[in-house]
């Protein structure tokens, strides 16, 4: 304003101070940097212009809140992202580093349902041909995540599930990685949370399996 900057912040300089609340969990302050870059873009700045960037970053803030209303915020924003897409005031929609981030505000409450329906989501987006909301490792190693911190009775056999559907869908060509030492870390740690009689001969399949591919 004063003349001393020839330009003024642009939305890689919104995103970074907005990353600086996101890291702490500070939705609020988060979120009044998203208004203020709008706000700033609205004024005529138009390197100020909101960007996927911007929502995502939002997004993970939600993720890291701990707050109990953290899922249905993130979803909430994610439903903005796609509709300010359609509207054109978003030049792209959510990629999958957006979608891993609601499931992981699931995640993080052991929510599977919740988790398993953002998965659909993304599946269905990218189907419809958003080819950056691609599923792939991380997205599903979230999802085995959240069974091993669902404290249900069937988390390991859900867990494993994936984990199978995981390898056709790499056999296939869907997938473009298949499992790692995340996914199966999860997998023994769903067999540790269940305290079922037949966890510690299955933590040590998997263990030894775990081995022997890395």
């Amino acid at each position: 304003k004063s003349g001393e900057l020839d330009e003024g912040p642009n939305a890689v300089t919104y995103c970074s101070v907005m990353a600086a609340y996101a890291k702490q969990g500070d939705v609020a302050g988060a979120q009044k940097v998203l208004d203020r870059m709008q706000m700033d873009y609205d004024a005529g700045n138009k390197a100020a212009k909101p960007t996927i960037r911007s929502y995502s970053v939002l997004i993970d803030c939600w993720a890291k809140s701990n707050r109990p209303d953290a899922p249905r915020g993130a979803e909430k924003l994610l439903n903005t992202m796609i509709d300010k897409n359609k509207s054109g005031e978003l030049d792209e929609g959510p990629n999958a580093v957006t979608y891993c981030s609601v499931m992981a505000a699931y995640a993080k409450q052991g929510d599977v349902d919740g988790a398993q329906k953002v998965l659909d989501r993304m599946q269905m987006d990218y189907e419809a041909g958003n080819k950056a909301a691609k599923p792939d490792i991380r997205s599903y190693n979230i999802l085995i995540d959240c069974w091993a911190k669902s404290n249900r009775p069937d988390a390991p056999r859900g867990a494993e599930k994936l984990l199978n559907t995981m390898i056709d869908k790499n056999k296939s060509g869907e997938l473009d990685e298949g499992p790692d030492a995340v996914t199966y870390n999860s997998l023994v740690q769903a067999w540790k949370s269940s305290r079922l009689p037949q966890g510690p001969h299955w933590i040590q399949k998997l263990e030894k399996q775990k081995e022997l591919l890395f």
